[in-house]
């Protein structure tokens, strides 16, 4: 059934591989992006609250859900990107406001919360780690030594939640993975990186072990990575396996990319290749990615996931050997870039007009994705 759909889609839709413009530069990719990332940082600005209340202060609120969400802290890495950048104090100042008001939602053991009275779920810790590192590690120059050794401190406390929490698996925790699989792929990448900044060899020797059981996650022919769903290892009585293609993409597969390329894992980064290559055929000629068949639907957007965070990076990282990666890459920024009003990253191409005001959440987790993608082609990883 899976091959059929594949055959169809492929028959209905211009690929992206074997479509890759020749007059197109790295160069440009990187100066019209980074013009996006401007226009959102500072349209995200505007939003960030001061001098009301200590609970409120540093935040930035949401236009769409009138309040500020508990992931806003991933946009410490944007903003400090932006502040090394340019120089501009205000990215700085903004960084450091941000990372204050989230100690409203930062819990006793480590971990973030994803909402402030509205969920208290924090396995989202995992994507702000791998965020604070990245700020930290190509950033941290810019900050004062006390700012910078109390996030290096909540840095590994997020370290040590990870290490602790059985929505990650490992060999002492049999059995007691979560169901959606995007957590334990990006944790290999979070606790490498946490090891390798606070000189935490087991946080290292768990993400190895992570890596080492992802392996049995991908389909035998296609290479899908599944687990975004209930009864992750055990097949349909059709041999179906749950598969998420923007959770995948978005998330998953970027940061097993980079875990691959920083812990030296050949094998698994051979995977992920694969996969990316397969799921790269669900990508539109616009730029978009058809998730309608997802078992995480319900968060697909036509141009990428609600609240992932975006697969630049990831697919920049291959595009020396994949050159339609490179062309993906700039078809969606493209379409972001269609995507964006006043500033913000609307939720489909049809909210603005429909009147429907924009969920900040979008915009500050392919901000981060963004900057990540800065990131490969600065060849900092």
């Amino acid at each position: 059934m899976r091959n059929t759909l594949l055959g169809l889609f492929l028959i209905c839709t211009l690929s992206v591989a074997g479509q890759v413009r020749n007059d197109f530069s790295d160069s440009e990719l990187r100066n019209n992006a980074e013009t996006l990332l401007v226009e959102w940082m500072d349209s995200m600005l505007t939003y960030q609250r001061a001098g009301l209340h200590p609970a409120l202060d540093g935040g930035i609120l949401c236009p769409a859900c009138a309040r500020i969400h508990g992931r806003i802290g991933d946009a410490v890495l944007p903003l400090m990107y932006l502040a090394d950048k340019t120089g501009k104090d205000k990215y700085l100042t903004a960084a450091k406001n941000l990372m204050t008001w989230m100690e409203n939602v930062h819990r006793p053991d480590g971990s973030w919360m994803n909402d402030v009275h509205v969920s208290d779920w924090n396995g989202t810790t995992v994507f702000a780690a791998i965020a604070l590192y990245k700020a930290l590690h190509y950033h941290g120059h810019l900050l004062d030594d006390s700012t910078r050794n109390h996030w290096k401190q909540r840095l590994l406390e997020a370290g040590e939640f990870i290490m602790d929490n059985p929505f990650i698996y490992s060999r002492q925790r049999e059995g007691m993975r979560n169901m959606n699989v995007n957590y334990s792929a990006s944790a290999t990448y979070a606790l490498y990186t946490i090891g390798e900044m606070c000189n935490r060899p087991d946080f290292k020797e768990e993400a190895k072990v992570i890596a080492a059981d992802l392996r049995s996650y991908f389909t035998g022919h296609d290479y899908f990575l599944f687990g975004e769903g209930p009864n992750i290892r055990s097949a349909t009585k059709n041999g179906c396996f749950p598969i998420d293609l923007l959770y995948n993409v978005e998330e998953s597969l970027p940061n097993m990319a980079y875990y691959a390329v920083m812990a030296q894992d050949t094998g698994l980064l051979s995977l992920v290749e694969r996969s990316m290559v397969t799921h790269l055929q669900f990508m539109l000629p616009d730029g978009a990615w058809d998730n309608s068949w997802g078992t995480r639907s319900f968060k697909w957007t036509y141009w990428g996931g609600r609240t992932s965070d975006g697969f630049m990076g990831g697919y920049y990282l291959l595009a020396a050997r994949h050159p339609e990666f490179l062309e993906a890459v700039r078809r969606n920024i493209h379409l972001l870039k269609e995507a964006t009003r006043g500033g913000l990253l609307y939720g489909g191409m049809h909210y603005a007009a429909s009147g429907t005001p924009p969920c900040i959440h979008h915009t500050f987790g392919h901000a981060k994705a963004i900057t990540s993608f800065f990131g490969i082609a600065a060849g900092r990883g």
